[in-house]
């Protein structure tokens, strides 16, 4: 016989956390973020409607909660992608790729990532080493660019300063 899950009778969640950002992303992709409710999440995912509140104190903490978990998948995503190339305009075209392979693949986390107003107290370094990793193939395409820009202005400069 399996294990009851209603509130109240003692049953504990093997693993709460995920089970509350799995309803999370759930109901987000039925209803939209503004339907989204702590004790909705506690309801689908068979605990009280306390128990959430033992990981996330409120809504804001679940929204970056999933925003964490989508800009972490998309850090591991870009990373596998580049690995092993060396040509900086193909890494940059393999982190595009995996960006856009991410989209299609959790929606309900690109939209919390990019559309959600996070709450900047709780979200402050939310996404730095997915930003960090794209923004280190994109100066590794654009730095040669702009220092050609460079020179040849620096050249043009001199040639028409003597």
């Amino acid at each position: 016989m399996g294990r009851s899950t209603k509130a109240g009778d003692g049953y504990h969640h093997g693993d709460l956390r995920a089970a509350l950002l799995q309803a999370a992303v759930a109901l987000i992709a039925e209803h939209g973020v503004t339907k989204l409710s702590l004790r909705e999440c506690a309801r689908r995912a068979g605990v009280s409607h306390a128990a959430p509140y033992r990981h996330f104190p409120s809504k804001d903490a679940l929204l970056v909660a999933i925003a964490e978990e989508g800009f972490g998948w998309l850090y591991q995503a870009g990373r596998r992608a580049m690995e092993g190339l060396v040509d900086p305009r193909e890494r940059l075209d393999a982190y595009g790729v995996a960006y856009v392979r991410f989209a299609i693949e959790h929606p309900v986390h690109l939209r919390t990532m990019f559309t959600v107003r996070l709450d900047p107290s709780l979200a402050a370094d939310v996404g730095r080493d997915a930003f960090d990793l794209l923004q280190e193939a994109a100066v590794a395409v654009a730095g040669p660019v702009a220092a050609a820009a460079t020179a040849a202005a620096a050249a043009t400069s001199t040639a028409i300063s003597t």
